[in-house]
């Protein structure tokens, strides 16, 4: 009977997340998605890095699928997680069915979006020079 209970709980999964073809960072996204990635784990049961962008002077872009339709009330359980690892939140909130948080951290700054019922996360991190 275990194995019928593990097997229901994966048909539940995201088709985006069951089928994501998972990617591994490079350059400067490997630390961003080190610190990224538990987040979004910890709030969405799981997550697959699906696409990056990272270039010299650009910011970070890093989008991650998940395996549960995100909603609203997944914006202050993101919040809270970035704020245990030293961010301060700039704004938040749900706008049309599209959530974002901005944070920042020194001269960090870190954007999370996503929409009602997607089962996609995204997030920006822009590092201002510090001169």
């Amino acid at each position: 009977s275990e194995s019928s209970e593990q097997s229901a709980s994966q048909t539940e999964e995201s088709s985006s997340f069951s089928s994501a073809n998972e990617v591994v960072p490079t350059g400067s996204a490997v630390s961003w998605d080190s610190e990224v990635k538990p987040i979004i784990e910890s709030v969405f049961g799981g997550a697959s890095l699906i696409e990056f962008t990272t270039a010299k002077g650009q910011n970070v872009y890093l989008k991650y699928a998940v395996p549960r339709r995100a909603s609203s009330s997944d914006l202050a359980k993101i919040l809270s997680l970035f704020k245990q690892k030293g961010y301060s939140e700039v704004v938040s909130g749900s706008n049309s069915g599209t959530n974002t948080a901005i944070m920042s951290k020194g001269n960090t700054q870190a954007v999370v979006t996503f929409e009602d019922n997607s089962d996609y996360v995204e997030v920006t991190i822009a590092e201002t020079p510090s001169y």
